[in-house]
């Protein structure tokens, strides 16, 4: 995939967002139809989390809160005290009881500062052939239907540090030093310094992670006919969401070329 170079306006990107913080309470029940424990429980809704920039896991719950959850039974405002008192502004309670055939799964999310619950599944039945998964997907669904999407996370690098980078179309979500927060997607990423300039497309799959490295010629008075951006792809769970140009030495990239001229091989 061939980006051009091009002198483009830069859009404004939203500032950085706090995420609420959440706590993660799993209550996981073993017996003949099930055999999942709470820590596997408990990972997987913490990575359902990760991807989800308006939330955040850390830090985790401790025993403290989860006894009281517990004690609290099905009162919602006696669990809302107790995850008001360490600070959250959420609480996630799932609830898998493999005793029963299929097995049994429950789910809510509490809003501390109301004392309600925004959504909940009840007695929901599993089917039992993918247990994790099906955990994952309802709790998801869950997630999605208050406000928390599954976003794709990239980080750009680019050289000099100092270089304004946006992307278009605008991100849902800013982090801190170049982290967007994308949805489903092709997006274009811009960088510019003084005169160098670049800007090159990418395909952004929600709960994977890209890094995209652009390197800007700042010494020309005119953007350099050859700019590498060379590509780096952390995958979170699943196949790399950036196809580029395989070059020799095993490094993907992008050639960046202005319209008209022919690139020359990858390093």
């Amino acid at each position: 995939m061939w980006g051009c170079l091009a002198l483009i306006g830069l859009a404004a990107t939203p500032s950085p967002e706090a995420p609420l913080a959440i706590a993660v309470i799993p209550s996981v029940a073993r017996g003949d139809h099930g055999y999942l424990n709470g820590p596997e429980v408990e990972v997987d809704l913490r990575r359902a989390i990760a991807e989800r920039p308006t939330l955040s896991a850390n830090p985790p719950a401790g025993n403290a809160l989860r006894e009281k959850i517990a004690s609290c039974g099905a009162s919602v405002p006696c669990m809302a005290a107790g995850l008001s008192e360490e600070g959250y502004a959420l609480g996630l309670r799932v609830a898998v009881d493999q005793r029963f055939s299929p097995p049994v799964f429950t789910a809510q999310l509490i809003e501390v500062d109301r004392s309600r619950v925004l959504r909940e599944v009840i007695g929901d039945a599993l089917s039992g052939d993918n247990l994790r998964a099906e955990i994952q997907n309802r709790v998801a669904a869950l997630l999605e239907a208050t406000g928390h999407p599954r976003l794709a996370r990239v980080v750009v690098e680019v050289d000099p540090e100092s270089a304004h980078v946006s992307v278009t179309p605008q991100p849902e979500h800013r982090g801190e030093n170049h982290v967007f927060w994308l949805p489903e997607g092709d997006h274009t990423v811009e960088a510019e310094s003084g005169a160098g300039r670049a800007r090159t497309t990418i395909h952004a799959v929600p709960g994977r992670e890209s890094v995209v490295r652009l390197a800007l010629d700042t010494e020309a008075t005119s953007v350099s006919p050859w700019m590498w951006g060379t590509i780096g792809v952390a995958v979170l769970g699943g196949a790399a969401c950036i196809i580029a140009i395989a070059a020799s030495s095993g490094v993907d990239c992008y050639c960046l070329a202005t319209p008209g001229q022919t690139c020359p091989p990858c390093p």
